[in-house]
């Protein structure tokens, strides 16, 4: 609920005895999770308000619901959950509607699809091979590939990791010649399949000479990058390289265990149920999109992003920031991430969007301030426009100036 009420309760030892017992029940039910802060008022377990404490770089949750509430009351997002890091490393979790008809209320463990939100984490996987001298940035793409299989170029320039990682391939935003399922597409697409598109794909331009942004490119990548690691797919080399080492066990492709009791509902921009995005293990573009997650694990890969790095992981994720080119003022390209300057701003981060969810992650370099937005609706534009104003100083809404309702929701691109 968004509005728990906010009655104490105060129980002795054995009182609180039965009260573990019912919350483990709500836990077993799927009413609750034991990520969320709660308190208990008139007999139900809530997520709780939480004031900001003194010296907060986010205002206090009532300030940000009532800046948040009104794009769920207008019916343009079904559900949102909201992620706070401080830059003492402090975390705040909020919700706000619902999760979709049979899924489980919205809490902190509640699993959406992150659409590109995932090239971010190529963009690691790439440069911790750099660091560990398994590949390098300016690599020819078809080095890492089957013999056989021509990669495009032009005027004697070939297409490189590097290349790939930063949308500079030449390479278009899909694979052409191919008829995906509209809802989920290149669930199923193939090695075979990409071998057959690159074979027979000619560029319109030389690699390097413009920004086009390309799901197909950072998918190839990531095929790439699993072939000279010598693993049977991005999934499995993503998981052992990034999602194990930093704890993530709620983040992964397709729906194992651990995520699918806590898997929201996607909705369409016309509020109905969505076609879930799901990557087959023979899925030669998950490098591109496809992971699942939930705001706990999300936080936990922005603190891994952010302050001093502590491990050869971190070390690499600070390299996959690095700005390689700019195609307009006020925008850099790193590998997956995008830095976004506009005073008094910077944000390193990324949107991402599916048939049935929008995503947007950002933190602050300097302040170290992260935030995380998730939405079980498609098309939903404000995922990032909520998470700027969070970051910005002189647009975060205060508990004095309430947000206006915003208008009616227009058609956005996903990612």
């Amino acid at each position: 609920a968004d509005e728990p009420g906010a009655a104490m309760l105060v129980v002795s030892s054995i009182a609180r005895q039965f009260t573990a017992v019912a919350i483990l029940q709500l836990v077993e039910q799927g009413k609750i999770s034991l990520d969320d802060r709660v308190q208990v008022s008139a007999g139900a377990v809530q997520p709780a308000q939480a004031p900001a404490p003194p010296g907060a770089f986010f205002p206090p949750d009532e300030a940000v619901r009532e800046f948040i509430r009104p794009y769920v009351d207008k019916r343009q997002a079904k559900g949102i959950v909201v992620g706070l890091i401080e830059p003492d490393g402090s975390r705040r979790v909020l919700t706000f509607g619902e999760a979709g008809e049979g899924a489980r209320p919205l809490a902190a463990s509640s699993v959406f699809e992150i659409g590109s939100v995932t090239k971010t984490f190529t963009g690691a996987v790439l440069a911790d091979m750099v660091r560990r001298g398994e590949v390098k940035l300016d690599d020819p793409v078809s080095k890492h590939l089957p013999r056989g299989v021509r990669v495009p170029s032009l005027d004697g320039r070939q297409i490189t990791l590097l290349d790939l990682a930063t949308h500079m391939s030449g390479l278009p935003r899909f694979p052409t010649g191919y008829v995906p399922d509209p809802a989920n597409p290149y669930g199923d697409y193939a090695a075979e399949d990409l071998y057959a598109f690159l074979n027979s794909h000619e560029l319109a331009r030389a690699p390097g000479a413009k920004f086009e942004y390309s799901n197909l490119g950072m998918g190839l990548l990531g095929h790439a990058l699993a072939r000279r690691a010598g693993t049977k797919s991005f999934q499995t080399l993503v998981a052992e390289r990034v999602l194990r080492p930093l704890g993530m066990k709620m983040t992964a492709y397709g729906r194992p265990a651990a995520l699918a009791p806590w898997m929201t509902k996607g909705h369409n921009q016309q509020g109905e149920v969505a076609t879930p995005f799901d990557m087959s293990d023979v899925a030669v573009l998950a490098g591109g999109g496809g992971l699942k997650s939930n705001v706990t694990d999300l936080m936990t890969y922005l603190e891994a992003n952010l302050g001093e790095p502590t491990s050869p992981l971190e070390h690499a994720m600070r390299d996959a920031h690095r700005a390689h080119h700019s195609p307009r003022p006020g925008m850099e390209v790193g590998l997956g991430w995008m830095t976004m300057r506009r005073a008094p701003l910077t944000l390193v981060g990324l949107n991402g969007g599916t048939a049935g969810y929008s995503t947007f992650v950002a933190f602050d370099p300097e302040t170290r301030a992260g935030v995380v937005v998730l939405a079980n609706s498609g098309g939903f534009e404000y995922a990032d426009k909520i998470g700027r104003e969070l970051l910005n100083p002189e647009r975060r809404p205060s508990s004095a100036t309430p947000a206006k309702a915003p208008p009616a929701a227009t058609a956005s691109e996903p990612q």
